[in-house]
């Protein structure tokens, strides 16, 4: 089913697929002067980078969330559901802002217990008032458990929600060096919203990822809305190398009926820009069908050199007329959109935490 293939990102996995396909197209059309897919692949392996130091502290949240408190409603938002419509139901029919942490965890410091296979309180300071510190450790790849022992460094989390919000600050410092150095900086937001008969939520998270010395700047947001006769969830994702030469601008819509069988249809636009020059990915999507364009540009101006169409098993392009590809533009591309896969990995580290 597209839904259960959908369910953790809905564009990660059709952009990886179908752009893949036509990266792997022998006579497609190229990109020309108005798009540089080499350089431009050369700045997406440097945005990707600026995450890759924060695995080992996601592994560790991942494997501290029976400390988090609530019931579980933001992390159906921030995985990115499939139109599960009574499980959407459960959890927008009755919001309500909840506790982060129990109050005799404010402050607290938690640690990786081996013996335990869990994390524990420690007697150790640092952790703000407001809420808790965890230390992180290198993951093991195979059972996911952190690797107790001397930690990486820590991940402090406050507690800033309010009357009608869920809000976690999240901080990430690295402290396995000569000097500390701050790996993420950002939070997350759960709202809720009432128009006529239609409940929903919208999860927010705007901050900074860091290498040490690239820095990603972002702003994501998805967000649920139920009805009577309708489910959608909506993805806005907002991505930039400090500095300005390249951002990455993200939108997609996934909508259906309550309890039909039908997956919906997902509307998915992908907008890469580098330097001034543009690569837009426009795709809408059902179970059996692709249709979508592939297009390059500068300066506001763009031509369509490529068409989408087949199925999500077995996508089809069509060159729009012109030019060779040439082979170095060709794995570019390759380069390109898979980075933009591994984004949507990002994406759902930093969610991880609700």
């Amino acid at each position: 089913m597209m839904a259960a293939r959908l369910s953790r990102a809905p564009a990660g996995a059709l952009i990886l697929f179908a752009l893949a396909g036509l990266a792997a197209c022998d006579d497609s059309t190229g990109p020309g002067a108005d798009f540089d897919a080499v350089a431009s692949a050369d700045a997406m392996v440097t945005m990707v980078a600026t995450g890759e130091e924060l695995a080992p502290a996601f592994g560790s949240l991942q494997a501290a969330g029976d400390l988090f408190a609530g019931d579980g409603a933001a992390m159906l938002v921030a995985s990115g559901p499939a139109l599960d419509a009574e499980a959407t139901r459960r959890y927008v029919e009755a919001p309500r802002t909840l506790a982060f942490f129990p109050s005799n965890y404010l402050g607290v410091t938690f640690a990786y217990s081996a013996a335990e296979g869990a994390y524990v309180p420690t007697e150790a300071a640092g952790a703000p008032a407001d809420g808790i510190r965890i230390l992180y450790y290198a993951v093991d790849p195979f059972t996911h458990e952190p690797q107790a022992g001397s930690p990486l460094g820590h991940i402090d989390l406050r507690d800033l929600s309010g009357a009608t919000s869920n809000r976690l600050a999240v901080k990430v410092v690295n402290t396995a060096g000569a000097a500390p150095v701050t790996l993420a900086d950002y939070y997350v937001n759960v709202a809720w919203t009432f128009d006529g008969g239609a409940v929903g939520a919208e999860t927010r998270s705007e901050g900074y990822l860091s290498d040490g010395a690239e820095r990603l700047d972002f702003d994501l947001s998805q967000a649920v809305m139920l009805s009577e006769t309708a489910v959608r969830f909506t993805q806005d994702y907002a991505m930039s190398l400090a500095g300005g030469e390249l951002s990455v601008r993200y939108l997609a819509e996934l909508e259906g009926i309550p309890e039909s069988q039908d997956e919906g249809t997902l509307s998915m636009t992908a907008t890469v820009t580098h330097q001034g020059q543009a690569a837009v990915f426009d795709v809408a999507a059902t179970a059996d069908a692709l249709d979508g364009t592939v297009s390059y540009g500068v300066g506001g101006s763009s031509v369509v050199v490529a068409t989408i169409g087949g199925t999500p098993d077995a996508p089809t392009f069509t060159d729009a007329a012109g030019n060779p590809v040439d082979p170095a533009e060709l794995e570019a591309l390759g380069v390109i959109f898979g980075a933009l896969n591994a984004l949507f990995e990002v994406a759902a580290g930093v969610f991880g935490p609700m």
